[in-house]
Order: C-alpha cells, then sequence, then structure tokens
C-alpha cells in the first residue's frame, strides 16, 4: 500500500497536469479508471472498516450511494455477510466489478442512471 503522502504528492501531480483538460462524464470517467480504482482508493481501507464497525447490531438494511465497487460494502460484509444492501452508482463498469465480486451476497438492487436532472 502506498504512504498517504505518496498518495497526495502523485494526486496533486495528476490535478496540475490536467487542470486544462476538458471535463469527462463521470461513467466514462470511472469506466477508464476501472482496473486501477481499487489500488487507488485503498488509502481509505482504515476508513471503510471503521465505518463498518459503527453500523448498529441491529442494521439490515443498507443504502450505499456511489457504492463503486464496494469497497466499503467489502468491510461491512466482512462484519454480517447477511446484510442487504441497495447499491446506487452512476457507472454500470463499477456496479458490474461489485457483482463479479459479491455474486453470493445480498445485493438486492443496483441501480445506474446516466438521467440525472439537475434542479436550479
Amino acid at each position: 500500500m502506498k504512504s498517504k503522502e505518496t498518495y497526495m504528492k502523485k494526486l496533486k501531480e495528476w490535478l496540475q497536469n490536467t487542470s486544462e483538460s476538458p471535463l469527462e462524464e463521470m461513467n466514462e470517467f470511472f469506466t477508464k479508471r476501472l482496473d486501477d480504482y481499487e489500488e487507488h482508493m485503498s488509502v481509505w481501507k482504515n476508513s471503510y472498516q471503521i465505518f463498518a464497525e459503527t453500523l448498529p447490531l441491529e442494521c439490515r438494511k443498507v443504502l450505499d450511494l456511489g457504492c463503486g465497487t464496494g469497497l466499503e460494502l467489502d468491510e461491512i460484509w466482512k462484519k454480517d455477510p447477511c446484510i442487504e444492501v441497495t447499491g446506487v452508482d452512476l457507472c454500470q463498469s463499477m456496479l458490474d466489478k461489485l457483482l463479479e465480486k459479491h455474486s453470493d451476497k445480498q445485493l438486492v438492487n443496483k441501480i445506474f442512471s446516466t438521467n440525472i436532472h439537475l434542479i436550479k
């Protein structure tokens, strides 16, 4: 696992190098980065573990908005493999990866939508 300092340094470099680039659609952005996503996000593993530990024992259902590949859910299902989850994400490839990783879990719904309307 990379150190947080290395991670932040590389992130800062990336932001500087891409500051003039046009914005990507969210689905395209995450699909391009799917192969390295979990390694990239591994610096947050401790936070995912803490979040899972804070769920009340009587919690039976979870709504995960922006569930991605399920990094938080990995930890939640370690704690309680029977928790039922509704996962929502804007990137179909992230949801596909989540389903691949956790085909044996209670993932009741997966929702993918590119029809987001902003209210002004």
